[in-house]
């Protein structure tokens, strides 16, 4: 029994180098010795999920009600899951509805708040603390983050978005008081740097001196994980190997992505660029929750709205165009592949 009693990790424990420090995934080491005993649950987790311009919900919807119900199209990509996945329909947030034009406003600033947009597009807006926020600021205390705010498309929340409303109301979905969203980071490098950037005790010239010479921040606690190796078992041992891999290919991604950049004015980003932006914000969410920095967290995949073409889906026209559908069969088709394309990401 004594075993069990052993001093589990510090949750919040780093993997140090020379100048630099990365955050560690929740491994079993890190539980107490019952709890590792008896097989203790995986630590748990609010992710919201936001995509623009709503479904298509003929093709999102079950027809079968219960246990039985079959994937319908737009659920395909997450069909491995099926038995972990509750499709709610009949569901009416009545606050959500605007006082006029402005549904795209009204919807997503009431999708996590219930609340009533006041209507302006003047500095005075007005709506509730988002679902997100009430539940970091309950749990988020006892992990370095409380929450992550994250999208892949930015925008002031200055002036008018949607018939009246502010861009504020379309812009985020994250509110952490009835006049103030949470700050929404976009930017995978910031992102990174963030997660695994300067704590307590690290040099930051250090850190400036890794980046200028384009070193991966695995070379710099390499020593570390040598000798942390020799304290884990296998599956921990595994997992930690599966996390680094994870890390290093962001990395390698966000360094790419980085290079291809430059200042081209007001331009807008090339498609490839957005999709691109997607894949490693999330991949960082995903390791986020890897190494139990945050307990919530929300995702925009696009600003309420947008009228975003898909050229690498053969669609040449506007996410909003083609969601005043008026009942064309080809633009329904087109919907439904945008949906899809949403739940691959």
């Amino acid at each position: 029994m004594l075993p069990l009693l052993r001093k589990p990790m510090d949750r919040r424990a780093f993997l140090r180098g020379a100048g630099a420090a990365l955050s560690l995934p929740l491994l079993e080491a890190m539980l107490p010795g019952l709890a590792r005993a008896q097989g203790a649950a995986p630590p748990t987790r609010f992710v919201a999920f936001y995509v623009p311009n709503g479904m298509h919900m003929p093709s999102w919807t079950p027809a079968a009600v219960g246990a039985d119900w079959a994937i319908t199209p737009i659920l395909a990509p997450v069909a491995a899951f099926k038995d972990r996945l509750n499709v709610l329909s009949g569901l009416n947030n009545l606050p959500a509805q605007p006082d006029g034009p402005g549904d795209h406003a009204g919807g997503t600033s009431g999708f996590l708040t219930a609340a009533h947009a006041y209507k302006t597009d003047g500095a005075n807006i007005r709506l509730g603390v988002s679902i997100d926020q009430v539940i970091a600021q309950a749990v988020g205390g006892r992990h370095r983050f409380s929450s992550l705010v994250l999208g892949a498309e930015g925008g002031g929340n200055a002036g008018g978005c949607d018939s009246g409303y502010s861009c504020a109301y379309s812009r985020n979905i994250s509110w952490v008081g009835e006049s103030q969203p949470a700050a929404k980071e976009i930017n995978p490098a910031a992102l990174f740097d963030r997660l695994f950037g300067t704590p307590e005790g690290v040099d930051p010239a250090a850190v400036a001196r890794q980046r200028r010479g384009k070193r991966s921040i695995l070379d710099y606690v390499k020593a570390d994980v040598t000798r942390l190796n020799t304290r884990l078992g296998a599956p921990d041992r595994l997992k930690l190997d599966q996390y680094l891999t994870g890390v290093r290919e962001v990395e390698r991604q966000i360094t790419l992505a980085e290079a291809q950049q430059c200042d081209a004015g007001a331009r807008p980003e090339p498609p490839e660029l957005y999709t691109q932006r997607i894949e490693q914000m999330i991949d960082l969410l995903v390791l986020a929750l890897q190494c139990d920095q945050a307990p919530v967290a929300t995702f925009m995949l696009a600003n309420a709205g947008t009228n975003r073409s898909f050229p690498f889906l053969n669609i040449a026209e506007g996410h909003h165009q083609l969601s005043h559908h008026q009942g064309n069969p080809d633009n329904h088709a087109k919907l439904e592949q945008i949906d899809i394309w949403e739940l691959t990401q």
